[in-house]
């Protein structure tokens, strides 16, 4: 992971969040829901990349374990103040008996706290779209997302 960028676990979020709001934290909280059963999805996938395209988050969350977390799951992406730039990309997929993905472009804006939704739809379930854009009810479309109609936290 970069130096720039930390993912925080929803159990961690929350006491991020209180300490963050007196200074003016940068992140992005990223809200990953499902249509598709927790079953059929066995595990969530979720890559990062940063502006130059680096992978600064890779990491997967079992879903059917007895201990495993239930949807929507919950991260915050905090974006180091340092951080040569501000876009990000978004990739959530699935592995299982059904295999479904949803992905987004956008940015961070400094100093603001941003939530991000991803939902993967039983809709797209096998349904590849072009590295640009993301599946919503069966349909490719473009997946850059103004951050300025982000919801602010």
């Amino acid at each position: 992971m970069s130096g720039h960028w930390r993912i925080v676990w929803a159990g961690c979020f929350a006491a991020l969040c209180m300490a963050g709001c007196g200074d003016s934290l940068t992140q992005v909280v990223l809200q990953i829901d499902s249509n598709a059963s927790v079953v059929d999805l066995d595990t969530v996938q979720i890559e990062v990349l940063g502006p130059s395209g680096d992978e600064v988050v890779n990491t997967q969350v079992p879903l059917t374990a007895p201990d495993s977390p239930a949807l929507p799951l919950t991260f915050g992406l905090v974006l180091d103040e340092s951080a040569p730039g501000e876009q990000l990309t978004v990739r959530v997929s699935s592995s299982g008996p059904v295999n479904v993905a949803a992905s987004a472009r956008t940015e961070f804006i400094r100093g603001e706290s941003l939530t991000l939704d991803l939902f993967l739809d039983r809709g797209c379930i096998d349904v590849v779209c072009p590295e640009i854009e993301s599946c919503t009810a069966g349909e490719c479309a473009n997946n850059r997302i103004d951050p300025e109609t982000l919801s602010s936290l």
